[in-house]
C-alpha cells in the first residue's frame, strides 16, 4: 500500500502530535508499505528510510494547504490511504481516509483554548469524524468522549495507546546530578512536564508547592518544563506575588535528548491536568522510574493504574500531604519506582504501530 500521512505535526517543535507521528512512523517504516509524509513546510523531525518519502508543497497556512495542497498530492501520487494524526481531513478526499483524535478539549473545555482554536476545531473535528472510515482514539476515555460528543458509533473507533520511547528509563546518579545543577541549582525538585497553558492546571500546582515547601527546611524546588502556550502569563505573576521566584524554575522547551535525564533527576512527578487524551508525560515519568502523583481526570487513571497516586478533586491540603508522604518515605518511593516502570511497559510504540497497521489494512480494503 501507499499511505499518505498528514505531516503538519512534524513541522513544529517536538511535542504532542509531533511525537506521536514521529514515533509511529519510526515503527511503521519497518513494514512493507510505502509512506508519503505530506506537509506545507520543511519537517523538524528527521526520518530516513527507503520506504518513507517527504512531499513539501509550500503554503503560507497549514489549513489552506490541507484543503488545496494535500488533495493535489493525494491525486498526483495515487495513494491508497490518507491518515491524519491531527484530528481533521480535507473536504475533498480522493482516497479512503482515517484520523487520530488525541482529545476533545476544544469541545469539552472551550474556555481553556484560544478562540481561534475553538473556532477552527469545533466543527472541522465533528465533520472529519463523520467522514473518516476509521478513528483511532488514544485512550478509552477519549473513545467515550468521541461517542458522546461527535455523534459517532463506537464501532467506528479503535483504541490504540501511544507508547514511551526507549530513551525513557532509569539512569545513573551522575547524570542526575548534572541535570539538577542545570535546571534546579543543584537542589532536589518536583517536576511537571507540559506546555504552559490553562488545561495543565499549573496555578493549582504552584499553590500546592507553596504549601509543601513550608514543611521542609532543606531546599526543594519546582521545575515546570515546557514551552509557553496560550494564556501563560499569570503563572509568572503568581510566582512573583508569592515571593518564590528563586524556587520555581520555568525551563522553556526542553530538547528531547535532555528530557529523559530531567525525569530521572526529579524526586516526584506531579501532573494535576484538568483533561488529557492520554497523558504521555505520565508514561515517560513512570518509565524513567519517577513516582507519579496525578489527578483523577479523563484518561489519567487508566494510564497510571495502581503504579502512582491518583487524587480526586483539587484540595491543596490533600495534594500536599500526598506528595509530602512520598518525599519522606524512601521505601514508598522505591516501590512506586518499580511499579511505574512495570506499568509503563504496557505502552509501546511497536504495539501501537502493529495495531495501526491492522487499521490501515481494514480501511484500505
Amino acid at each position: 500500500m501507499k499511505i499518505a500521512i498528514d505531516g503538519r505535526a512534524l513541522t513544529t517543535v517536538k511535542t504532542g502530535g509531533g511525537y506521536y507521528t514521529y514515533h509511529l512512523l519510526e515503527k511503521l517504516k519497518e513494514s512493507d508499505n510505502q509512506y508519503l509524509i505530506c506537509a506545507h513546510k520543511p519537517l523538524m523531525f528527521e526520518l530516513s528510510c527507503d520506504n518513507v518519502e517527504v512531499r513539501i508543497n509550500r503554503f503560507p497556512l497549514g489549513t489552506l494547504w490541507q484543503q488545496v495542497g494535500l488533495p493535489h498530492t493525494l491525486v498526483k501520487e495515487r495513494v491508497d490511504l490518507l491518515h491524519s494524526p491531527l484530528f481533521t481531513l480535507p473536504l475533498y478526499l480522493p482516497c479512503p481516509a482515517m484520523i487520530t483524535i488525541f482529545d476533545l478539549t476544544p469541545i469539552l473545555f472551550p474556555q481553556l483554548h484560544h478562540w481561534k482554536v475553538r473556532l477552527s476545531l469545533r466543527y472541522t473535528m465533528e465533520l472529519s469524524a463523520k467522514r473518516a472510515r476509521k478513528i483511532i482514539a488514544i485512550s478509552e476515555s477519549t473513545c467515550r468522549d468521541i461517542v458522546e460528543n461527535l455523534n459517532v458509533s463506537e464501532d467506528k473507533i479503535v483504541v490504540i495507546y501511544p507508547g514511551a520511547a526507549s530513551c525513557f528509563r532509569p539512569r545513573d546518579s551522575e547524570e542526575q546530578d548534572e541535570v539538577r545543577k542545570k535546571y534546579a541549582e543543584g537542589c532536589k525538585f518536583i517536576l511537571h512536564v507540559g506546555t504552559l497553558e490553562p488545561r495543565k492546571n499549573l496555578s493549582f500546582l504552584i499553590d500546592v508547592y507553596n504549601t509543601l515547601i513550608k514543611k521542609f527546611t532543606e531546599p526543594l524546588h519546582l521545575v515546570l518544563a515546557g514551552g509557553k502556550g496560550w494564556n501563560y502569563g499569570h503563572l509568572f505573576r503568581k510566582v512573583s506575588e508569592l515571593g518564590i521566584e528563586n524556587k520555581v524554575f520555568f525551563t522553556g522547551y526542553v530538547p528531547p535528548d535532555e528530557l529523559p535525564h530531567l525525569y530521572n533527576a526529579a524526586e516526584v512527578f506531579v501532573f494535576p491536568s484538568i483533561y488529557e487524551g492520554f497523558g504521555l508525560p505520565v508514561v515517560e515519568a513512570m518509565a524513567s522510574g519517577v513516582p507519579v502523583v496525578a489527578g483523577s481526570t479523563s484518561s489519567i487513571p487508566e494510564v497510571v493504574g495502581s503504579a502512582g497516586r491518583i487524587i480526586k478533586g483539587w484540595s491543596v491540603e490533600e495534594w500536599t500531604e500526598c506528595i509530602y508522604s512520598i518525599l519522606v518515605d524512601e521505601k514508598m518511593r522505591g516501590d512506586m519506582k518499580n511499579m511505574g516502570v512495570e506499568q509503563a511497559k504496557k505502552f509501546s510504540w511497536k504495539k501501537c504501530a502493529e495495531e495501526t497497521l491492522n487499521v490501515y489494512r481494514e480501511v484500505a480494503g
